[in-house]
């Protein structure tokens, strides 16, 4: 049996009438209406003007969730290793991905990477 513990530092949310995680716990406090009017994506800061421009609107919401969460944590993104997956992927290629940037040295396989890409 492994001592391995995962913690959760911090939680972001963005979605239309939803703009952060307190408006959402308000929403699940209270459940009362939500005004989803608003469609905005966040865009990331992380990245310059012409990468927000060309990333997706997927890109752009994956990388300011995960800013806002290290942020809101004080984590240093540069201490974090990131996987983002997709329940519309091949699993088993997601893991192995997944399980190869865990290692010490991560080495990832171009084949492997090019078959997770959509």
């Amino acid at each position: 049996m492994s001592d391995h513990f995962a913690y959760i530092e911090a939680v972001a949310v963005a979605t239309p009438g939803i703009p952060d995680w307190d408006a959402a716990k308000t929403q699940l406090q209270h459940h009362g209406e939500i005004d989803t009017s608003d469609k905005t994506i966040p865009k990331a800061a992380c990245l310059s003007s012409r990468e927000k421009r060309r990333a997706s609107d997927t890109v752009n919401l994956s990388l300011h969730l995960a800013q806002t969460s290290c942020d809101l944590s004080d984590i240093d993104p540069k201490d974090c290793r990131s996987v983002f997956l997709s329940s519309d992927g091949d699993a088993d290629i997601f893991h192995e991905l997944a399980s190869n940037l865990a290692e010490s040295e991560p080495a990832i396989s171009p084949t492997l990477f090019h078959q997770s890409l959509h």
